[in-house]
């Protein structure tokens, strides 16, 4: 009977099950490999800093309570507390005899670390005879600029365990050498001990000394710095702040902040940087009070006699609205036409921007010119009250204006021109000249730009001189008579 062979789709699935199995199997030997490695390293790890235990166990002079040693590799091959060949598992390459194993001992516990470097190529040779020598510290130490230098020195012994005291030091700085490390200059030095022992055999070892700078600038200012709005046109952000560093003789300092003109808290944010990229942040908190509450005493109302006017300096416009808090009490003729000008600005008598009462003595009406005379007079009239001093309130916004009595009039038919700056108690008529002053109680004043608040004038008296006047809350600013004479002023509220 002949034997039967696999036929062609069997074999494709035999390699295909094959391929399967590879991709499944294949990476898990890897990993356990890998692993494997990993594992024998850390042994190897642990069995060199084993060595190093038992060599200053039966060395306890090399290492005192609280100091540190670096031991090279080499030392504890020669003292056979290792093999000659000992090979890195992850590499298979042997690990060099210049490798260092810093101790440092800590109540009575000492605490390894290692620094393994592989070889490239054959085993490095091992005198037994040789001395041994271990250096204080470590091979690479850093020092802070400026800062002065400890040198650690080195601790060295014969083949045959005898102390050797004569361990020599060169310092060289690119191959020059220097009596002394310079820490003035971030430079790096190394140090090259050597002892000989009485056989003439020689041991080396060289320590780096880096000078760095690690520390950043400080910055210096006011800790507590109180101004007044006032205050802060004069202030200087920059003023009492210095910067200083233990390297950097000109480290850069900026900074930011956003100071308003307006009372509250603000941060001051100062950053200096040094050459060697080190920064400090530091944040300085400023308070900004208002003036008024410094420098000013609130009164009820400012009253005009008069023969009393404040020039505020400002030109009104098209957009310009108003409140008013007041009382007018003075006795007007309306034979010659007299006003009671509560406030306003015209170059001429027929141009500009008023508001005035006009009446008897029993009874107060008051109209509003905002341009030429093309509007109303009668249309824009608002009952007043009368003479016992009704304290009224009148408001204008958008062309809108809001009597005493609660009507309102739209004012519609301008026609203006620009006219002189705004007179509170009276009117200015020429560029010099004030007229239709009044007799008027002024509890609050404030303009608008449309519906934005652009001036808030209350009653104040000065403290300073006990000068009465308005003072302008928006912008932090006092005015006082401008006319002759003085101003009544109302009771101070607390």
């Amino acid at each position: 009977m002949r034997n039967k062979g696999f036929t062609l789709v069997e074999l494709l699935g035999v390699i295909v099950l094959l391929g399967i199995l590879g991709i499944v199997i294949i990476p898990k030997v890897g990993d356990s490999i890998t692993n494997s490695k990993e594992t024998a390293l850390k042994t190897q790890e642990e069995s060199i800093k084993k060595a190093a235990y038992d060599f200053l166990i039966d060395n306890t002079e090399f290492l005192e309570e609280n100091d540190t040693i670096t031991i090279k590799l080499g030392v504890l091959k020669q003292k056979g507390y290792l093999p000659v060949n000992i090979k890195n598992p992850k590499t298979r390459k042997n690990i060099s005899n210049e490798s260092l194993i810093t101790v440092t001992k800590i109540n009575g516990t000492y605490k390894i670390s290692l620094a393994l470097v592989d070889l490239e190529n054959v085993t490095e040779n091992i005198d037994d005879n040789s001395p041994i020598l271990v250096l204080n510290g470590d091979y690479i130490e850093y020092v802070e600029v400026n800062d002065l230098y400890e040198e650690k020195g080195a601790i060295a012994k014969s083949a045959t365990g005898e102390t050797i005291n004569n361990v020599s030091k060169q310092i060289k700085l690119n191959n020059v050498e220097k009596s002394s490390i310079d820490t003035s200059q971030l430079l790096t030095y190394n140090i090259i001990y050597s002892v000989t022992d009485s056989n003439g055999l020689t041991t080396s070892a060289t320590r780096t000394v880096i000078v760095r700078d690690t520390k950043s600038p400080t910055i210096t200012f006011p800790t507590e710095t109180d101004l007044h709005v006032s205050e802060l046109a004069d202030f200087n952000i920059m003023n009492r702040v210095s910067v200083t560093d233990n390297y950097d003789t000109n480290p850069t300092l900026t900074v930011n902040s956003s100071i308003a003109q307006i009372a509250g808290k603000y941060v001051v944010t100062y950053s200096a940087k040094d050459s060697s990229g080190n920064e400090t942040i530091e944040r300085r908190v400023i308070s900004v009070n208002d003036d008024y509450s410094r420098y000013y005493t609130n009164i009820e109302y400012l009253e005009s006699t008069g023969t009393q006017y404040i020039d505020t300096g400002f030109i009104p416009n098209q957009n310009t609205g108003f409140d008013i808090d007041f009382i007018t009490y003075n006795k007007v003729s309306t034979t010659n036409n007299e006003y009671a000008t509560i406030f306003g600005a015209r170059k001429n008598l027929t141009l500009g921007y008023q508001l005035s009462t006009w009446g008897n003595q029993t009874s107060l009406k008051g109209h509003f010119l905002y341009g030429s005379n093309s509007e109303s007079a009668s249309s824009l009239r608002y009952n007043a009250g009368i003479i016992s001093e009704t304290r009224q309130q009148i408001k204008l916004r958008n062309r809108l204006m809001t009597q005493p009595n609660g009507t309102t009039t739209t004012l519609t038919n301008y026609q203006f021109k620009t006219p002189g700056t705004l007179i509170i108690f009276g009117l200015k008529v020429g560029n010099t000249s004030i007229i239709e002053k009044s007799s008027t109680k002024l509890y609050n004043f404030k303009l608008f730009d449309g519906d934005t608040l652009i001036r808030n004038m209350i009653p104040a008296v000065r403290n300073s001189d006990n000068k009465p006047g308005l003072y302008d809350l928006i912008n932090n600013k006092f005015y006082t008579n401008a006319g002759t004479g003085e101003f009544i002023k109302g009771n101070s509220i607390n």
